[in-house]
């Protein structure tokens, strides 16, 4: 039977391994954390967003003509003031994104053409 400590594939394995969990798993982790926020953030803004629609829109005449006064309720102004700060924020954020995105992009072609030169 031949020894697999001494077998190269192994150790190969066993230094990927290490190197993943010491180098990329740390950033995993932070990417998750940061994307269960945004998607937090996301829900419940649809949820707000759908509760503005149900009690706060009127749907007939009658509603229309009281809509001043329910515009005017707490638990309105209360509902529109998260759907304007959570839509806000994951505008920001999804720029945030793009933006980072965009400069490392840039940063790894130009560090591929001065390796190439």
């Amino acid at each position: 039977m031949p020894n697999t400590r001494n077998n190269n594939n192994t150790s190969i394995l066993h230094r990927a391994r290490i190197y993943y969990y010491v180098n990329i798993n740390p950033y995993i982790v932070n990417i998750w954390d940061l994307t269960k926020v945004y998607l937090l953030l996301v829900i419940a803004h649809w949820i707000a967003a759908v509760f503005y629609y149900n009690q706060c829109v009127p749907k007939s005449t009658m509603g229309l003509i009281l809509s001043p006064l329910t515009m005017a309720t707490p638990h309105c102004r209360g509902m529109l003031w998260f759907i304007n700060l959570s839509g806000n924020a994951a505008y920001y954020r999804t720029q945030a994104v793009a933006a980072w995105l965009g400069y490392n992009i840039v940063q790894f072609f130009q560090t591929s053409r001065r390796r190439r030169q």
